[in-house]
């Protein structure tokens, strides 16, 4: 998670489990943001809303937004190996 924090990326878990147990590996494992009680079939609206805050389409293509892209592809990592 380090070095994910010196690329200026936030790393993002997205779980079914209950909040206080997901906090408590978010802050074990250096996780910046957690969504808890996810629903399986909430998960695939939840990917898509974070999509559209990383991927604002308004945005020049830069390096911010580059470093915002790789932030959510974190993201959809965490929801795989959930």
């Amino acid at each position: 998670m380090d070095a994910l924090h010196e690329l200026g990326m936030d790393v993002a878990m997205l779980t079914g489990d209950s909040e206080d147990i997901a906090n408590a590996a978010a802050d074990e494992l250096g996780i910046d943001t957690v969504f808890a009680e996810v629903l399986p079939e909430d998960k695939d609206t939840r990917v898509s809303e974070l999509q559209e805050e990383v991927l604002d389409e308004t945005e020049p293509p830069d390096e911010t937004r580059l470093v915002r892209l790789l932030g959510f592809v974190n993201r959809l990592i965490k929801l795989i190996f959930r």
